[in-house]
């Protein structure tokens, strides 16, 4: 007697997807449109001013504008120009007694013709008939804008019984003809130096 075996079952199998079509035409159109749709968002971003990096990040790239104006310069600051004139006068001072002395005695009147102070050497002088001429000097500041500022002068002269300064210059007057100026040819006046900011624009 032959045994058979049951037919053993063979579980169902799902049935087969069918294979993708392929479309190369529709492939090709679609990367076509995305090249140019990227080509396009570069020029944007070219013709905009920005790249491609900046405009992605929401961040903008700027150039420094070339038509700022610059300021003009300050004005320069202005030149001192020292300058003056004077004008001269000197007499002399007798004692009221013969123990008390006697003094030269003058003035400068000094004016600041110049746009800054001025620091000036005053030299006056007394003719001696037969010796040299008795000077004094001061040195004083003349500001600007000053108008015959005085610059005064007393030189003791001694008494009459130990100096003879006031006879030499009454000798000198008497030969030279100067009955009220004895000193308009012995004074000098010099800038020595400038102080202070020069004034106008």
């Amino acid at each position: 007697m032959t045994m058979q075996y049951p037919t053993p079952e063979v579980a169902p199998q799902p049935p087969s997807k069918p294979a993708k079509k392929k479309h190369p035409i529709r492939n090709g159109i679609l990367i076509g449109a995305g090249v140019f749709v990227g080509l396009g968002i570069v020029a944007g971003a070219l013709s905009s001013g920005k790249t491609p990096s900046s405009s992605a990040s929401g961040q903008t790239s700027t150039t420094p504008s070339t038509t700022a104006q610059t300021s003009a310069p300050p004005p320069a600051p202005p030149v001192p120009n020292p300058s003056g004139t004077s004008t001269e006068s000197c007499n002399y001072s007798l004692a009221p007694d013969m123990s008390s002395d006697n003094y030269l005695t003058g003035e400068v009147d000094e004016t600041n013709t110049g746009n800054v102070g001025i620091v000036v050497r005053v030299k006056l002088g007394w003719p001696q008939e037969g010796s040299t001429p008795i000077y004094s000097t001061q040195t004083v500041k003349v500001p600007y804008g000053a108008s015959g500022q005085p610059v005064s002068f007393k030189v003791d002269a001694g008494n009459v019984s130990n100096s003879n300064v006031i006879d030499n210059l009454q000798a000198w007057e008497s030969g030279h003809n100067y009955p009220s100026d004895d000193c308009q040819n012995f004074y000098k006046v010099t800038i020595i130096r400038t102080y202070g900011a020069a004034a106008g624009s």
